[in-house]
């Protein structure tokens, strides 16, 4: 109970829609992800986070956006301790500049420095398999010890929770044919490697 209550005292900065998310992401003990456009939510910078809402969030004032990204950037953080990361991404959103060269370059390197220090597994999808299974949108899928899982389909503002046991069943095999469409961990570090150096 205690517990609770300070994770909800916790997420009272965040937006409202995200409030139930942000609890189930910090219940998890597995952690899959899929996306196409940016790099998934737990991995970025401060800089790359505002940058990205900014684009996209035209009406939303500052101090809101600072709020957002505070609550971005510190959700890697907030996960329990161990859980697993899988995180499967378009080569596109790796290459794609948001915001200029020293954004990209600072968040490249996040996401290399969690690779190698075992905070999470990565792999990229090439862009010569442009047809794959992920076309709809990015995905998330989260696992407990004490409840079943749900995956997280993204729309334009914000998230569904999908938590009926076939929905769930759809998006874990759709997320393992991703994986499969995908490079393997090591070969996607070199992909990453190269990206960050400018190599095409």
């Amino acid at each position: 109970m205690t517990r609770l209550w300070l994770d909800l005292n916790d997420s009272l900065g965040v937006p409202e829609w995200w409030r139930d998310i942000s609890l189930l992401e910090r219940a998890a003990v597995e952690i899959r992800e899929y996306q196409m456009v940016l790099i998934p939510g737990l991995l970025q910078t401060a800089d790359y986070a505002r940058t990205a809402m900014r684009a996209g969030r035209l009406w939303d004032p500052d101090e809101v956006i600072e709020r957002d990204v505070e609550a971005r950037v510190s959700r890697l953080r907030s996960l329990q301790e161990g859980v697993f990361l899988w995180f499967v991404v378009d080569e596109f959103a790796l290459r794609r500049v948001v915001g200029d060269t020293r954004i990209m370059n600072c968040q490249l390197d996040r996401v290399l420095s969690l690779i190698e220090d075992g905070t999470i597994r990565l792999q990229i999808i090439p862009q010569h398999a442009p047809q794959h299974p992920g076309m709809s949108g990015g995905l998330r899928i989260l696992s407990f010890t004490d409840r079943a899982a749900v995956a997280l389909a993204e729309h334009l503002v914000g998230e569904e929770i999908v938590d009926n046991p076939e929905g769930v069943r759809r998006c874990s095999k759709l997320y393992g044919a991703l994986q499969a469409e995908a490079l393997s961990p090591t070969a996607s570090v070199a992909m990453l490697q190269k990206i960050r150096k400018g190599d095409q």
